[in-house]
């Protein structure tokens, strides 16, 4: 039992991870206006091309 535990607890964690870095992802992609969305997503990615499609006021 305590194994099935620990097993749905990490399913849990990295479902909540993907739809955290979901959700951060398609905010960056409807507000390009806004900078914080896209490094946020590009500091989790290490990707420098998200880096580029933020916008600079």
């Amino acid at each position: 039992m305590g194994q099935f535990l620990t097993r749905a607890i990490w399913v849990a964690a990295g479902l909540a991870l993907v739809v955290g870095i979901g959700i951060a992802w398609m905010a960056s992609n409807m507000n390009t206006a806004s900078t914080t969305g896209t490094t946020t997503v590009s500091k989790e990615f290490q990707n420098p091309v998200v880096t580029g499609t933020s916008t600079t006021p």
